[in-house]
Formats: C-alpha cells, structure tokens, sequence
C-alpha cells in the first residue's frame, strides 16, 4: 500500500465495474478497494504535500484540452498475478499528462516508461484465479465506455478521495 499522501489522475469507466464484479466473483480480495473502474493517467502524482493552485490549475487546463472518447474495451490482458484489459485509445491523454510532468515516471518505472492504457481487473491472482478471472471477463468484452473526465485522487487514512475532477474537451 502506497503512503498516505499519494495522488494519483485516473479516468473513471462506470461501465468496466462489471468486471470488477466478475474477478470479485472469482475472489473478493483480488479487486482493489477504493476506487470504481479506471484507467490510471499517473501514478505516482505529484505528493499532497507538494501540490499547489499552479499543479492544479495545470491539471485543469490540460485535461480541458484533451477530448472525450469513446471506448472499445476488448483486450484481454494477462501477466503473472494481474488481469487487465487494454484501453489503448487512452494512451494519447496519458501521453499528454506525461508531456507536462515528464520527470514522474508511470508505476515508478516498474512497468517501463510509457505502460499501455488499461482497466486492472484483478491483482494478486493465481495462475488458476487468472485464468478464470479470464474466463469470466472474456465473455463480457467487447464493453463500451465513454472517458469523459480526469480525476486526481488521494490516498488518506479514509482510502483514497476524490481531490478534483475536470472534464475533457
């Protein structure tokens, strides 16, 4: 678990819940608590603490530039203990998030310097749990969702909260 203070920008899909639904079917713990559906734009953000009126209003300006669009999630993505489905229309925003503070690095690097866009499904899993997880989403693809927002979250000893939104373009 990240420290209190995190932040992170996700775009939210109200429709990709039913897959959370259907990995929490296969084990409750393997869907994170805390936050609906998502795509995350940046994790690690900018630490509470550091965050100003100028990141902020940034943040605004810059997901007002970028437009809504819509979604066709219909990947299925699997790696050892993780479930995903790609949501590749949505690298461009991220690209842009990445533009304007290029010295945070996606995941703390973990994952590479430009991880593919997409929906976590299920973390923590099993060989076995992954591959029913992927049985169950499987048959709920392909989803339609609409990213319409960004929203910069926080982690606080509540879970994380919403700090601020702002629609896309």
């Amino acid at each position: 678990m990240p420290p209190i203070g995190t932040t992170a920008v996700v775009i939210e899909l109200p429709p990709a819940e039913v897959l959370l639904r259907a990995a929490a079917g296969v084990r409750a713990g393997l869907v994170r608590t805390g936050l609906p559906a998502h795509v995350t734009v940046m994790y690690p953000f900018v630490p509470v603490a550091d965050l100003g009126d100028a990141t902020e209003r940034a943040f605004h300006r810059l997901a007002g530039s970028i437009p809504a669009a819509d979604l066709l999630l219909r990947r299925l993505v699997t790696a050892p203990g993780f479930v995903a489905v790609g949501a590749a229309e949505l690298d461009p925003a991220i690209a842009a998030f990445r533009d304007v503070w290029p010295d945070l690095r996606p995941y703390g690097g973990r994952f590479g310097e430009s991880p593919t866009a997409h929906v976590t499904v299920a973390l923590g899993c099993d060989g076995m749990e992954a591959r029913r997880v992927g049985e169950r989403v499987r048959e709920l693809l392909p989803l339609r969702a609409r990213a319409e927002a960004a929203h910069m979250v926080a982690l606080t000893d509540r879970g994380w909260q919403r700090r601020t939104s702002a629609r896309f373009a």
